[in-house]
């Protein structure tokens, strides 16, 4: 494969975004685990808040980062967020330098991959996680790494 003529800046956003994905999978698979995105099914608020009380009960603070639902639901909801600024951010600025065609191509799927991924989660968290939607989700996490992959594939010196 014939890799892409980009910046260097471009090439680590490339990596960090992989690393922004790892981080929002994992944050997925404590969701699900846990069964969080049965808890708080309005969006973007948590019921009638932006973080709910429940998010922050544990002791010491950092237990609720990785045993608590109810924050474990806040930060991949807001995980979804980065994601889709930092990939857009990218598609901004690869248009914006004119990077090559092929790259900005891979970088729009990336994208629009990403959107789609973010209204299905919605979705499922609306519609208190009926089995489909959750599996489709789940799916979809998988198309949007192998893209991320991709580019970063596209990307290698």
């Amino acid at each position: 494969m014939r890799r892409v003529e980009i910046s260097d800046a471009m090439r680590a956003a490339a990596r960090g975004l992989l690393a922004l994905l790892t981080l929002q999978i994992v944050y997925g698979a404590f969701t699900a685990g846990m069964r969080a995105g049965l808890g708080f099914n309005t969006y973007p608020k948590m019921g009638e808040v932006w973080l709910a009380e429940a998010a922050t009960t544990l002791l010491p603070f950092w237990h609720n980062l990785i045993e608590n639902g109810a924050m474990i639901q806040f930060i991949h909801r807001w995980l979804a967020i980065a994601v889709v600024l930092y990939a857009v951010a990218m598609l901004v600025a690869a248009i914006r330098s004119r990077a090559e065609r092929r790259w900005r191509r891979a970088l729009g799927w990336v994208v629009i991959l990403i959107l789609i991924q973010v209204v299905l989660g919605i979705a499922t968290l609306l519609n208190y996680v009926p089995i489909s939607l959750a599996l489709v989700h789940q799916v979809m996490a998988c198309f949007v790494l192998l893209g991320v992959l991709y580019l970063n594939r596209l990307a290698r010196r």
